[in-house]
């Protein structure tokens, strides 16, 4: 590497400590101010919301760092999912809806597609990604009571796909044009503002790379002290389902796992309470290990058909994820072969998940652990039985 790029590299990771470091801050911060409130309800409410918005921005900075690299090493896989678009743009409303108020600006967003239209196939989550991204910086750059916009249009339909254009648009500080023409590459900072989402310089370098992977275009108009316009041309598979079924609809009152049993294998004893909690909702029995040589013990020493499912975090001590599954495959339990075997991971690489698989896991899900995308999961296993 020449002097420039190990500067660059070295910019790079201070922007990345100072972006973890301040919301972790943040986060230790008002959960010790927190203990002075115990006794007031509404205090402990408010400091609940900052620490869950801030710690979704933690999340999402990680998220950014795991995406470019996969995107780098062309290990990104899109998603195919029903959404409905009004639904989309209505969560990424509350999302944001701290952000703007902090800054007390004003949004408003304006759908102009055909109603049968709305329904759509795609990666939600990377369109989620796309948007937020974009709003993100809209808000970060504009001043206090400044305005910002989103607009989505119906551009054509062609066969079973409809061209959506996106735009946001604020009255922010805007770019310069010399600055524009870098807007896009990695590591690109302005002089007169640092344009990138959590600062970092990858903000825009990531959405443009996710646009392109959806086969869409990105394009930037700004101009200095009057504002930025950012519109993203994508296409949709539609369907023409009006019924949402989809995960993010799913209500988790709405499962009944009675007389079904888990095994829940997790050596992060809070995440493992937490996980308790929710999937008691549903009403299956639990028992927990808190590594894979425990699970395999109780595994090996119940009655057969007494576990319906295990659920196996993947990186654990004494005996990991992908071992424990495989001594449990390998086992003379009656059940070895058929339990479903559920990986739980922080791994997002195609190759460490290929690994869970091969090790005989049925499937995984990733964490942060989406609840509705497991239990239906789970449901789904446990109807194949």
């Amino acid at each position: 590497m020449n002097p420039t790029e190990i500067e660059t590299l070295r910019n790079y990771f201070l922007n990345i400590c100072h972006d973890i470091k301040t919301p972790l801050n943040v986060i230790i911060g008002i959960s010790s101010l927190a203990k002075n409130y115990l006794d007031n309800p509404e205090k402990i409410s408010q400091y609940l919301s900052k620490i869950e918005s801030t710690s979704y921005y933690l999340f999402e900075l990680v998220n950014d760092l795991l995406d470019l690299y996969k995107i780098e090493n062309k290990q990104m896989i899109l998603r195919e999912e029903k959404f409905n678009i009004n639904d989309l743009v209505s969560s990424i409303n509350t999302l944001i809806a701290p952000l703007l108020q902090d800054k007390q600006q004003n949004f408003k967003y304006e759908i102009n597609i055909a109603e049968e239209n709305q329904n759509i196939i795609g990666d939600q989550l990377k369109l989620k990604q796309i948007l937020i991204n974009l709003l993100s910086n809209a808000i970060k750059y504009t001043a206090v009571g400044g305005n910002i916009e989103l607009s989505i249009d119906q551009v054509r339909t062609d066969n079973e796909t409809v061209f959506l254009k996106f735009r946001v648009i604020d009255n922010g500080i805007g770019m310069s044009k010399d600055f524009m023409k870098r807007i896009f590459e990695p590591f690109t900072h302005s002089n007169e503002v640092s344009y990138g989402r959590n600062s970092t310089g990858l903000g825009l370098y990531l959405t443009k790379n996710l646009v392109t992977l959806m086969k869409g275009s990105i394009m930037n108009d700004s101009e200095p002290k009057v504002g930025t316009v950012v519109t993203v041309n994508l296409p949709f598979r539609l369907t023409k389902t009006n019924n949402q079924t989809d995960e993010n609809c799913v209500s988790l009152d709405s499962f009944d796992f009675s007389n079904k049993r888990i095994l829940l294998v997790e050596d992060n004893e809070d995440l493992a309470n937490i996980t308790i909690e929710i999937l008691k909702k549903s009403g299956v029995d639990i028992d927990y290990a808190k590594d894979g040589l425990e699970a395999l013990r109780l595994f090996e020493s119940s009655d057969p058909g007494y576990y319906n499912a295990i659920l196996m975090d993947v990186k654990m001590p004494v005996i990991d994820g992908n071992n424990a599954t495989k001594l449990i495959r390998d086992s003379k339990h009656s059940d070895s072969r058929e339990i479903v075997i559920i990986g739980v991971t922080g791994n997002v690489l195609s190759k460490d998940l290929e690994e869970s698989i091969d090790a005989g896991m049925n499937g995984y899900i990733t964490k942060p652990i989406n609840y509705p995308d497991l239990f239906l999961l789970l449901e789904k296993h446990f109807t194949q039985q």
